[in-house]
């Protein structure tokens, strides 16, 4: 029983770590996009033309020097709190459903172990438990 919930746990915990990954890698490349137009830029033009990470349109000049920076930082900002926005709740719904799933297996290994394969007599106190838990988990 340990080794089938083991199982799910550790399933959940790859998939898990696999999304925090994409995310973060997704964030790092958006942070970073600027930087891969302005050098280019730079090395060929030998003048410094600022870029943000998302096309944005504000009332006054985004790329003077004092507001960039801060600009920047809030873009990103935005961008990791749009992320858990949507990822958040995505990882919460599949670890609800993972554990869901896992209170099924338990269910199916206890009825499974119901009857005892030699005398084929079933405990009719213990399958009311198990019919009332399914009820339960079906809610």
């Amino acid at each position: 029983m340990k080794n089938l919930i083991d199982k799910h746990v550790l399933m959940l915990m790859n998939i898990s770590k696999r999304v925090v990954i994409v995310v973060s890698v997704g964030l790092v490349m958006f942070a970073l996009g600027p930087v891969f137009v302005i050098l280019p830029h730079y090395f060929k033009t030998n003048e410094v033309k600022l870029e943000m990470p998302f096309i944005a349109y504000y009332p006054f000049n985004e790329f003077d020097v004092r507001i960039y920076p801060f600009l920047y930082v809030h873009q990103l900002w935005t961008a990791l709190s749009a992320t858990l926005m949507v990822y958040g709740p995505d990882c919460f719904f599949f670890t609800c459903c993972t554990f869901i799933h896992i209170q099924f297996a338990i269910l199916s290994y206890d009825m499974e172990r119901l009857v005892n394969d030699d005398s084929r007599i079933c405990d009719r106190n213990r399958l009311k438990e198990l019919v009332v838990r399914h009820i339960e988990l079906m809610r």
